[in-house]
């Protein structure tokens, strides 16, 4: 359902739901890598924010968890390495 916002805009929950957007950024990766050709995928948080014009903790929510999941690795500030 959507609500009315400030202003009369509508607001969509599910847009901002962290579920949602943890679909979002995998949908944008890929679902294996070739090691025999030692490919590596690298993220960064500020570059997902401006193309999915979401907010920063939003994004570092989802990243800890694929972090925790061994999804991706933490290379530098704001950097990752996606696993697979």
């Amino acid at each position: 359902m959507d609500a009315k916002g400030v202003g009369g805009a509508f607001f969509d929950r599910k847009a901002h739901a962290i579920g949602f957007l943890a679909k979002r950024i995998l949908d944008r990766l890929p679902e294996t890598l070739d090691p025999s050709r030692e490919e590596s995928w690298e993220i960064c948080v500020d570059d997902v924010i401006t193309e999915l014009h979401c907010s920063k903790g939003a994004v570092y929510e989802v990243f800890h968890v694929m972090e925790a999941f061994l999804l991706v690795t933490k290379i530098g500030r704001s950097t990752y390495r996606w696993n697979g």
